[in-house]
């Protein structure tokens, strides 16, 4: 994006630093806490290892955001300290934040299936909340059987958790309406771990064989 607007010049170039550690914490721990459940024992005992964590999400606001809100479901130690520890970690550098992918890794096998389907949508694409849970419903996605609640029911609990995980983020349009979308990196991330059984075909982009579910962008 520098590159094209250092060409277009159009508007004055502003470089975003990366958050400090000490706001990267906060942004973290404001997600991770969020929700009540740690008592302040809990808190005080988990702050150590949740600041390693921060920093290693490298000052990105959607990174602290994400593990902010893979960890409010964990409130052992043990369980903070494997999101530490993990492998994902020290994987090379394939363009995908690795705290987004520790994100995914913790998804139900499910939830995987619902959020990968998503790549199908273009970047910035608002998601309507209802029309995606049908389209989950119609591919299958959501089992049931096991549960008194309704697929609609089930497919809007999937829709809350991918948002508190910030794999979906609630924004306001000019008007002030409420409107959701996939950030740039989390749309990536989707795309990545789709494989090729989800395919967004833009306009003049190679097609590609074995495809399940695809959409087509002409812009």
């Amino acid at each position: 994006h520098k590159k094209v607007a250092d060409v277009a010049r159009t508007f004055p170039i502003f470089s975003l630093d990366p958050l400090s550690h000490e706001d990267s914490w906060f942004l973290l721990s404001k997600h991770a806490f969020g929700s009540g459940d740690f008592s302040e024992t809990q808190r005080r005992n988990l702050e150590p290892i949740g600041r390693k964590i921060a920093r290693k999400c490298g000052g990105l606001p959607i990174a602290e955001k994400s593990l902010g809100g893979l960890l409010r479901s964990k409130v052992d130690t043990e369980e903070w300290i494997e999101v530490l520890n993990n492998d994902i970690w020290n994987l090379q550098n394939d363009n995908i934040l690795p705290a987004l992918r520790l994100s995914y890794q913790y998804l139900s096998s499910q939830l995987k299936r619902c959020f990968s389907y998503c790549s199908i949508f273009p970047k910035d694409y608002p998601l309507d909340r209802k029309q995606l849970v049908l389209l989950w419903m119609a591919e299958g996605f959501l089992d049931h059987s096991q549960d008194r609640k309704t697929m609609e029911e089930v497919g809007d609990e999937f829709f809350a958790e991918l948002l508190s995980r910030s794999l979906i983020q609630q924004l306001h349009d000019n008007y002030g309406e409420q409107i959701f979308v996939m950030h740039d990196l989390v749309n990536d991330l989707a795309t990545a771990v789709s494989g090729r059984s989800c395919y967004r075909h833009e306009f003049g982009a190679k097609s590609y064989e074995n495809v399940r579910h695809l959409s087509y962008n002409k812009e």
